[in-house]
């Protein structure tokens, strides 16, 4: 943008920028005298006793009593709504995180339908977790929500995590290590299917509000 100032000649200036201070002056003086003259004949036509002092004080402190009134009401509002606000946000953040849940739980039970993770051997009642079909297809999606596993979903998979670094840096398997791997993997499906069933009842629940839970 173009600076005037630089247009206008140095002495025009000087001259423009008196003329200014002059009327600033002139202008603060007549405001002066005007208060000056209002309190004088104010202070002539008062009479000045305690009672009349009073009258003008009382409305006078009226005024800043409601103001400090409506100056805390509305303090206390912002604050409620504040409040109100990031209570909102929370619970919209919390929705969305137990949508995206559920959302990875499902593909979760689907890739253990399609692929073989887990094989139970119904004669001896022993499980065995194929580790690498674990690692492919159901790890990522478990670490893709990790800050919202619930806790039993993520205690059985840190078990999995440990077990499988300690075999990989001592190479070496403990006896029970596979059983260990086999239970933990079984509670994780085993809580997932456990968080439908509350789902489940939860909406059942809204739509019958009389029935009771059933887990």
């Amino acid at each position: 943008m173009m600076d005037l100032s630089t247009m206008i000649p140095s002495g025009l200036n000087d001259f423009i920028e008196l003329i200014i201070a002059f009327f600033m002056v002139v202008t603060a003086t007549s405001v002066t005298v005007f208060i000056q003259h209002t309190i004088t004949s104010f202070i002539g036509t008062v009479e000045w006793n305690m009672s009349e002092i009073i009258k003008m004080i009382l409305p006078l402190v009226g005024v800043v009593v409601g103001g400090l009134i409506t100056f805390f009401i509305q303090q206390s509002v912002i604050r409620k709504q504040q409040k109100w606000d990031r209570e909102k946000i929370e619970i919209d953040n919390f929705k969305k995180g137990e949508t995206k849940k559920l959302e990875t739980y499902n593909r979760i039970l689907e890739v253990d339908a399609i692929y073989i993770i887990h094989i139970h051997d119904h004669h001896t009642g022993k499980g065995t977790l194929k580790i690498k079909n674990f690692n492919q297809y159901v790890r990522p999606l478990l670490f893709e929500i990790f800050h919202l596993l619930d806790e039993e979903v993520a205690n059985s998979l840190n078990n999995i995590e440990e077990i499988c670094e300690r075999q990989r840096v001592m190479e070496d398997d403990y006896p029970d290590d596979y059983e260990k791997l086999s239970d933990n993997y079984i509670n994780i499906i085993s809580e997932i299917k456990k968080q439908f069933r509350q789902y489940r009842e939860s909406n059942k629940r809204l739509k019958n509000p009389g029935e009771t839970p059933e887990f």
